[in-house]
């Protein structure tokens, strides 16, 4: 698996000491559990100890995921593993496992839908995480040195040097990310993947090994107007241009079932606007932002409301 900077650059703080953070502690705190409860909105994450804790959190970009660190403590089980199957609601993805041994450090990464926000709080019987899109970013109940740490800024592209993965059933969103950001893009998500992927290459580069894996899962990477973005193939906005300029003036006035029918013709109309609920499709817009391309003007108007 490939190493990440920003991993590398959380052990160090962690084992070097951040500001009003515990790294050490005379006698380890233990998970006893974790509890989920997801729901179409919001998600909550009940992480039971025998102890207390101060965690460090930071929002990793490439992997749409939210941090936890939390120095001093250890689980019954060391090794990482997959706390959920499934994708609902903001939360797509859990994990959790041993990054550090002496002194012990557990992480959680949480893979969430973008635009969730987080909030941690202290309860007696351990950590509350709960997730929902739209709340304020990395919110914490208690005072103390618990900011975001800043993600690695992702210089521009397509090396990384070779690379070769090997896994089975293994958890997609940190190979995502970790392809992403040694081959220098920021990846966004137009469609959901699959939660676990068994995938093996030896590839030239990252971005070699970017196209492969997306191709396994059924998607493909496209780069429109400066952004990379991963669809699904079966994506209907795929089939327009990524490249020209609407005009705002052209779909003045029309409902969004007409705009999208002007944009990709009958045929391709219709697929546009399945999925979309019907009071959306009649509504129309008073404004449309401006060079946008037919791809990207499809896209917004899909997701206007």
């Amino acid at each position: 698996m490939i190493q990440s900077r920003l991993q590398a650059f959380l052990l160090t703080a962690l084992l070097f000491g951040l500001p009003n953070t515990a790294v050490c502690a005379n006698e380890h705190s233990q998970i006893e559990d974790v509890a989920i409860t997801t729901s179409d909105t919001d998600g909550s994450i009940e992480i039971r100890m025998n102890g207390s804790a101060e965690p460090i959190i930071s929002w990793v970009a490439a992997d749409s995921c939210w941090r936890l660190d939390l120095p001093g403590v250890t689980a019954e089980r060391a090794s990482g593993e997959s706390l959920s199957p499934e994708f609902r609601g903001p939360l797509r993805q859990i994990w959790h496992g041993m990054v550090n041994e002496d002194p012990p450090v557990r992480r959680f990464n949480l893979y969430v839908k973008p635009g969730t926000g987080m909030k941690v709080s202290h309860t007696p019987a351990g950590l509350t995480v709960r997730l929902k899109v739209g709340m304020p970013f990395g919110s914490f109940s208690s005072k103390g040195g618990n900011a975001l740490l800043p993600a690695p800024l992702m210089l521009p592209g397509h090396g990384g040097g070779s690379v070769e993965i090997d896994v089975k059933r293994a958890p997609l969103m940190p190979l995502l990310g970790e392809l992403s950001e040694k081959a220098g893009v920021m990846l966004r998500l137009r469609d959901d993947p699959p939660a676990l992927v068994s995938f093996r290459t030896k590839s030239e580069s990252a971005m070699s090994a970017l196209n492969k894996l997306a191709d396994k899962i059924g998607m493909t990477v496209t780069q429109e107007g400066g952004e990379w973005w991963l669809s699904s193939k079966r994506n209907p906005l795929l089939k327009l241009p990524a490249n020209g300029i609407v005009s705002p003036a052209a779909l003045h006035g029309i409902t969004i079932r007409e705009a999208l029918k002007r944009l990709g013709g009958r045929e391709l109309g219709r697929k546009l606007c399945d999925g979309v609920p019907r009071d959306l499709l009649s509504k129309k817009p008073d404004l449309f932002p401006e060079g946008l391309s037919p791809r990207a003007m499809a896209q917004y108007l899909r997701e206007i409301y």
